[in-house]
């Protein structure tokens, strides 16, 4: 489900509720769930459910609206023609399950009948990218099949022979930059953009080690806005020099944490955020305009310093205070009308860390490699 990075998959739980038994011709009642999330290679089970309790064996055809989008799949786990299946409800009962797996971006109507009547119900599905050639087992790299049986991992990176180019054996593609502290880095070009007031930045990193200065991000403006490790404490410094300090052993190593630094024009004050917890202020203090070049990863570019040791799953810049009272970290982060620049890092391949925000700053990666895993 990085969608953009959209992403993970909808867990489905549906009440089933039936109406009272007939004595006419046995129709259908209900295709659930509806208005519901898939995402590309994810497989969804729909239910039909029936107005009364049949005598034999029936079926049900089903169709997609297009299937481009989605293939159903039968109870013997291989996919259905194009132009359709039909699933036994057996003798006795009141509904029968069949699964849809994703195949592309798009809209899903299905359509369930039984004899008089049908019953419909949408879909919708999701993946922004898929992670290209990840030299990981059970991960996509949009190759073709080579398996022998439908839908099961031959263990060769991204082959699956249910769909090529997807992989149903896993949860949906999730995707993070990986630095391993030596020359590695985003460069990101504000141009004339910048931000003179009010900032907030966060991230969500996975340290590998807490040693020394690791910076999540930073201004290349001499002393510009900073947000780094120092050990095992997190710092925000607002001018390069003064801001806002975390007690030590607030971060640790091999967990996912967001970290976010946040200054206040207003009151003139920094602070620093640990998963949604406030870790340390201070007041007053002034701010350096956040504007040129700015680095993700790294103190610079050039040369390279301060250098990151772990995972990033997404950075976000925001032109307010975002955050003023305990609140609970969102993943992925996601870009609203105060976001000034958004780097999810779910292209899965490539030099460039598309902004998806309003501005448009992508950025230049520079020894950093993509991992097919992302923050919970």
């Amino acid at each position: 489900m990085q969608m953009s990075r959209l992403a993970c998959l909808l867990a489905i739980s549906s009440a089933i509720t039936t109406a009272g038994c007939r004595t006419s011709a046995i129709e259908v009642q209900a295709l659930t769930p509806d208005e519901t999330v898939m995402r590309v290679g994810d497989t969804l089970t729909m239910t039909v459910v029936l107005t009364g309790v049949p005598t034999a064996d029936i079926t049900v055809r089903l169709f997609t609206s297009d299937d481009a989008v989605a293939t159903i799949v039968d109870d013997a786990g291989t996919d259905c023609t194009a132009d359709g299946c039909t699933i036994a409800v057996a003798a006795g009962a009141i509904s029968g399950s069949f699964d849809v797996r994703g195949v592309s971006v798009g809209a899903v109507e299905l359509t369930a009948s039984v004899g008089p009547t049908s019953a419909g119900a949408s879909a919708q599905v999701l993946e922004r990218e898929f992670v290209y050639d990840s030299g990981t087992p059970g991960v996509d790299s949009a190759v073709p099949s080579t398996d022998s049986a439908p839908g099961v991992d031959s263990a060769v990176p991204g082959t699956d022979a249910a769909v090529p180019g997807t992989d149903s054996t896993v949860g949906p593609v999730c995707s993070s930059l990986s630095f391993d502290g030596t020359m590695d880095v985003v460069d990101v070009d504000l141009g004339v953009d910048a931000l003179a007031g009010d900032l907030t930045i966060e991230a969500w990193v996975n340290f590998n080690v807490l040693t020394g200065m690791q910076v999540i991000v930073g201004s290349a403006t001499v002393g510009g806005p900073t947000l780094r490790a120092n050990g095992t404490a997190l710092e925000f410094l607002v001018d390069g020099i003064a801001g806002a300090v975390s007690a030590s052993g607030a971060l640790t190593s091999g967990t996912w944490h967001h970290v976010a630094g946040v200054w206040n024009q207003t009151a003139m004050s920094a602070d620093v955020w640990i998963d949604g917890v406030n870790a340390g202020n201070m007041a007053p203090v002034l701010a350096t305009p956040f504007a040129g070049n700015v680095t993700i990863g790294a103190e610079s570019s050039t040369p390279v310093v301060a250098e990151l040791d772990g995972l990033l799953d997404g950075v976000r810049v925001s032109a307010i205070p975002r955050y003023t009272a305990p609140f609970t970290p969102v993943s992925p982060l996601t870009g609203d009308v105060d976001t000034f620049g958004l780097w999810l890092f779910d292209e899965g391949s490539g030099t460039t860390a598309t902004d998806s925000a309003t501005f448009g700053h992508d950025g230049v990666i520079t020894g950093a490699a993509y991992m097919a895993t992302c923050a919970p």
